[in-house]
């Protein structure tokens, strides 16, 4: 092979990983290091987590449920 055609190659090669191939692994080091609270949020503060962690309760609502009206 020529040496022009090694560059293309290795170019294309290495565009592919940097676009399609890296965005996965990118996404995962992102999760990762929001999950564990390395990466904090971009004005300074911190994430509010309650002491046993994020959790979600379910919330129902049937005809007898009363509702404060809002300000």
């Amino acid at each position: 092979m020529e040496h022009f055609q090694k560059v293309c190659l290795a170019t294309g090669r290495l565009l592919k990983f940097a676009t399609l191939g890296f965005m996965f692994l990118g996404q995962l080091v992102d999760i990762l290091l929001i999950a564990t609270q390395v990466v904090t949020p971009s004005d300074g503060s911190s994430y509010v987590v309650d002491y046993y962690g994020a959790s979600a309760e379910r919330i129902y609502k049937n005809n007898e449920t009363y509702l404060i009206p809002g300000d």
